[in-house]
């Protein structure tokens, strides 16, 4: 239930156009990522209930996560740098915003830890390779929608968004099994981890692909490497700039189309 600003003391605060990001560079060659918004429907939930193995409370995603990282992970001797997010609810993760410190040698991976469930997911990041390497320690990977980590395939760097037995998230039945986050995940991530420090990855991200309409791609849409070029002169390929209604939008990994009023990209 803490505010968002009760975390600025975590590491160094970035305002961007889309809310802040908390950066920390303890020289781990691990990025751990967490977003510290809830969603909106249940953000002023205070509930706290605790029957046995379970833990209801509504801010679980991604509080746990948070919890997690800042944490649990130091308390198993495993060193991270960390980056909290906000915003990623509302498809503006400001983990997109994130840029590198001068001189930092690159990640090796990055992980976080908004899932529900017991397995884990790798989005745009899974290869044969990857899966199984994870099949190793036990993880099965599975599909997933959305999270911080997909914004920053930018890095160049494999991601990990590991389940934490929460489940009927952004809801006030949103509860964590502790029995299977202590006892069937957690031994697992921590031998992961302490197993793979020195294990660099590499991820060649694919250009962005622009859509108009809500369904069905536009038969002259353009794959660009540049967010910030002009616009119009990509949107129809003749340079010539649409109404209003008509203006391009990022579909983003969530399904929802971002535009600014200014209509340039939001990415």
């Amino acid at each position: 239930h803490q505010p968002i600003e009760s975390f600025k003391d975590e590491g160094e605060v970035f305002e961007t156009k889309d809310g802040i990001y908390i950066y920390k560079n303890n020289g781990s060659n691990v990025l751990a990522i967490a977003h510290l918004d809830v969603v909106s429907s249940v953000r002023n939930n205070k509930s706290f209930v605790v029957y046995g193995n379970k833990i209801t409370a509504s801010q679980w995603d991604d509080r746990l996560g948070v919890y997690i990282i800042l944490d649990i992970l130091p308390a198993m001797g495993i060193n991270v740098d960390i980056l909290l997010t906000e915003n990623e609810e509302v498809g503006r993760s400001t983990a997109q915003h994130f840029k590198m410190p001068e001189g930092r040698e690159p990640y090796h991976y990055m992980i976080e830890f908004d899932r529900m469930g017991i397995d884990p997911t790798m989005y745009q990041y899974e290869t044969a390779e990857y899966k199984e390497w994870l099949n190793k320690y036990g993880f099965n990977l599975c599909n997933g929608t959305n999270t911080d980590i997909r914004y920053l395939d930018f890095l160049g760097i494999a991601g990990i968004n590991f389940g934490v037995a929460y489940y009927q998230q952004h809801s006030s039945q949103c509860y964590v099994d502790t029995e299977q986050l202590e006892l069937g995940i957690l031994p697992k991530v921590e031998a992961f981890l302490k197993d793979n420090v020195d294990h660099p990855t590499v991820h060649v991200p694919k250009p962005k692909t622009y859509w108009q309409g809500t369904t069905t791609p536009y038969k002259n849409y353009y794959n660009i490497k540049d967010a910030d070029e002009d616009w119009h002169n990509w949107v129809y390929g003749g340079g010539k700039k649409p109404e209003k209604d008509q203006s391009p939008r990022y579909k983003t990994a969530s399904g929802r189309f971002v535009w600014d009023i200014e209509q340039k990209l939001v990415v």
